[in-house]
């Protein structure tokens, strides 16, 4: 079985303990927001975001949607979306 929990929490306990502090880490979102992306393709396209499963329906070419922001980078790597400023 594995034991990954237990060595997890053993490091954290351990870093505690010679620091005093305990630090906290932020979701790589922050650095995204919200953004507006534009559809340029030929027919319609549903994208199911990586990360919060929402399904964003482009209907046709010139489309715009406000994506959410944990989204954002896997809807950078589609070709026929463009993001809009």
């Amino acid at each position: 079985m594995c034991n990954c929990g237990n060595k997890r929490n053993e490091l954290n306990q351990s870093f505690t303990q010679s620091t005093g502090t305990i630090i906290s880490v932020k979701h790589k979102t922050d650095k995204w927001k919200d953004t507006i992306f534009q559809y340029t393709g030929m027919s319609a396209l549903t994208v199911k975001g990586a990360v919060t499963k929402k399904r964003y329906r482009f209907t046709e070419t010139g489309d715009v949607l406000l994506i959410d922001a944990s989204d954002v980078p896997g809807m950078l790597g589609i070709p026929v979306l463009k993001q809009v400023d």
